[in-house]
């Protein structure tokens, strides 16, 4: 969820949340690990400011859903 009035970005799974502000994003891209048969583990990977020390994985079922998250996100940056 992307909250462009206070610049953050919300993570919700089944058991929690977590709020990103999106001046602590420093990048961010789709990544898959490669499978035997096919491509999987479709993810955005946020890379949060030295400040905040980690990569966040955000996991997608396919690589076209990421894509357009991930578009979604940049738009909301900028």
């Amino acid at each position: 969820m992307v909250d462009r009035t206070n610049k953050s970005v919300a993570l919700v799974s089944a058991n929690n949340y977590r709020v990103i502000p999106m001046q602590t994003i420093t990048s961010s891209e789709v990544l898959y690990d490669r499978g035997v048969q096919m491509d999987e583990n479709f993810r955005i990977e946020l890379q949060l400011a030295p400040s905040e020390g980690v990569v966040v994985p955000i996991m997608y079922e396919n690589e076209a859903l990421a894509r357009a998250a991930l578009d979604s996100l940049h738009k909301a940056i900028r």
